[in-house]
Formats: C-alpha cells, sequence, structure tokens
C-alpha cells in the first residue's frame, strides 16, 4: 500500500524494491501481481536475482512464519515460461541478536540452492504445498526456530537465560531442542569486548554529548505503534538526524581549532560505540 504514493513509489522503486498486492489492497489490484511476476521472470533471464520475504508479514519472534503460496507462483510460472531455465531457489536466513537494540548485531546464512525444475511437475497444486514445506524445512536450519507455540514464552525464556549466540543458528536450535525435551542446557558466559571495557570511564562524556539526539530519539520512539518497525526508524532516525546533529558539531568546532575539526566527527561516532553495550 505504501506504493500508492508516488514519491514514496519513486523512491522505493530506485532502491529496486517491488510492491506486491494482498488481498487486503483490493481484489480488484490482485491481477498487478502478475506484473511483478513478469518483471522477475525477465531479471531472471538476465541472470539476475530477486530477494523475496516469503513470510509475507512481519514480527519479531524467533520462529519462521508460514510462507505464502506467491514465491512458489513466481517460481513455478518461470519454469512454465522457460522450461530451458536453470532457476534456483537458496533458502536464506536471517539472524538478529537482538531485534530493537543498539549496537546489536545480525548474520545472515544461505542454505544450499534447491532446483525449481525438482518441483515443476503435476500435479501443481500438490507441488506447490511440498516445495512451499520444503523451503520452510531449509530456512528452519538457517534461524533460530522455536517451533511450540503454546509454550514458545517459556521457552525463549529458558533459552535466553542460557546466553545463546543467536548468530550461530545450528547451535542455538540444538539448546532449543533440548529445552524443550526438558534436558538441562549450560550457560554460556560471553566475554565483554576489551574495547567497550576500556571505554567505560568515558560513557558519561559520551551521554552528555549525544543527549540532545539521545531525547530527540525517546520522543520519536513513543510515536512507533508497531515495536517491528523500532529498528528501521531509528536506522533512519540515526542516519539523518545524528549525522546532521554531529556535522553541525564539527562545524561549530572548526571555529575554534580549524580543520583539526574533521577529526572530531570520527570521535563522535566512537561515543556512540561505546554508549550501548554490543548485544
Amino acid at each position: 500500500d505504501i506504493f500508492k504514493k508516488k514519491f514514496a513509489a519513486a523512491i522505493l522503486r530506485i532502491l529496486k524494491l517491488m510492491p506486491v498486492y494482498r488481498i487486503r489492497d483490493g481484489a480488484e489490484n490482485l491481477h498487478k501481481n502478475e506484473e511483478q511476476f513478469n518483471e522477475c521472470i525477465r531479471l531472471f533471464l538476465k541472470k539476475e536475482s530477486v530477494l523475496i520475504f516469503p513470510e509475507g508479514n512481519h514480527g519479531h519472534t524467533r520462529k519462521l512464519r508460514p510462507l505464502s503460496k506467491g514465491f512458489t507462483r513466481i517460481v513455478f510460472e518461470a519454469q512454465r515460461q522457460h522450461p530451458e531455465m536453470n532457476l534456483q531457489v537458496i533458502p536464506t536466513g536471517i539472524n538478529y541478536s537482538h531485534h530493537t537494540a543498539f549496537n546489536s548485531r545480525v548474520s545472515i546464512y544461505y542454505g544450499k540452492p534447491i532446483s525449481a525444475s525438482e518441483y515443476y511437475k503435476e500435479p501443481l497444486t500438490v507441488q506447490t504445498n511440498v516445495f512451499r514445506e520444503r523451503m520452510a524445512i531449509e530456512m528452519k536450519k538457517l534461524i533460530a526456530h522455536i517451533d511450540d507455540e503454546t509454550a514458545y514464552e517459556e521457552i525463549l525464556t529458558k533459552l535466553n537465560a542460557t546466553h545463546p549466540d543467536y548468530f550461530d543458528p545450528n547451535e542455538t536450535n540444538q539448546r532449543i531442542e533440548k529445552i524443550t525435551k526438558g534436558e538441562a542446557v549450560a550457560r554460556t558466559e560471553r566475554r565483554t569486548p576489551l574495547l567497550y571495557t576500556l571505554a567505560t570511564p568515558l560513557k558519561p562524556l559520551a551521554w552528555l554529548i549525544n543527549l540532545p539526539v539521545e531525547l530527540g530519539w525517546r520522543k520519536l520512539s513513543k510515536k512507533v505503534k508497531d515495536p517491528v518497525f523500532v529498528t528501521s526508524i531509528k536506522f533512519g532516525y540515526g542516519f539523518s538526524v545524528v549525522h546532521i546533529y554531529y556535522v553541525l558539531l564539527m562545524a561549530i568546532a572548526s571555529i575554534f581549532i580549524g580543520w583539526w575539526a574533521l577529526l572530531v566527527y570520527p570521535s563522535l561516532l566512537i561515543t556512540l560505540k561505546i554508549l550501548r553495550k554490543p548485544v
């Protein structure tokens, strides 16, 4: 629905993003998805790739949500139009150390390519579900996945108590399996980075320097109704407001210390790193 706004649509297309029309966007718009599917096929023929988020929605639970059929339609339509196409689908997993915390980390894992031609055969209605299930199985290996929805919060609490390394989905999923079975899982001690420890005495100064943008963010964050959007908005805030603020500080410093003020900018960025303990 954001593509309805011409300015936003122009920016998103520059970023090589395509719209997907859902039933809640109006049944009369669903036929427009064919345009997007054909655009994907044109990209495949040019040996380019398309990144698809098959869950079709967002959330911050540590589990794979049900996959939509949209990506299977794109894949099977490409195979129908071009049987000679050796289309490969690569399951991918994104892992956050913490979804919203500042100074958190993210890792991306890629699974083995799956040949689309292996699944494009009759009956297609059955093969669509088989292909979708295969992708779900492979993607669950690449992320921390808690399958038991009824005991999700309990399992997550016990998992976090062991200090898992969410960068390693295989190791994390082994812990989840043990917790689900009622087995004991040893707590892993995580070392605080040496640089953060050495810079701890500078935290009061870092807080003082960044107080205006910190207060601005606290005010802005209260307006974010969906917690899943916090990280994206925080990134935009840091990319715009924080950098403008730092440039102003650098300009003021240049009045007193001349070109040495250029060194102020990287120093200001360092203050951000020592404000929050890495997670």
